[in-house]
């Protein structure tokens, strides 16, 4: 919020330049972007960790498809990793450094990543 109080300080002074418009919102965008993601983060990882459960934990399943599940899950974070490596360097935000937080939290809620053993 110190930004913002900077902003409006700016704003109140006199009619920003082009230039001066620029700064502020080159320095407002990442902040933003940092709010913004701290408020999905959350709904992620409680999205992550109901499907892992969902599809890791299914009793029903034997641990063929199970390995298969878990193998697939690791494709798809594969995937995904690889896309916000993209859009790092594009953009020069960190997400790998949000990216892992998931990772962190999602492992420590869902368990170890190797299928259940059968019970049977």
């Amino acid at each position: 919020m110190d930004l913002q109080k900077t902003m409006e300080k700016e704003f109140e002074k006199k009619e920003p330049t082009p230039e001066e418009q620029a700064k502020l919102q080159k320095e407002f965008v990442p902040m933003m972007f940092e709010a913004i993601w701290h408020a999905q983060r959350i709904d992620i990882h409680r999205t992550l960790t109901i499907v892992c459960k969902a599809v890791l934990k299914d009793v029903g399943a034997t641990k063929d498809v199970l390995a298969k599940r878990a193998a697939a899950l690791k494709i798809m974070g594969q995937a995904f990793e690889a896309a916000g490596n993209a859009v790092v360097q594009e953009s020069g935000v960190d997400i790998q450094k949000h990216v892992n937080e998931i990772l962190k939290d999602v492992g420590q809620d869902a368990g170890p990543s190797d299928p259940p053993a059968d019970s049977a």
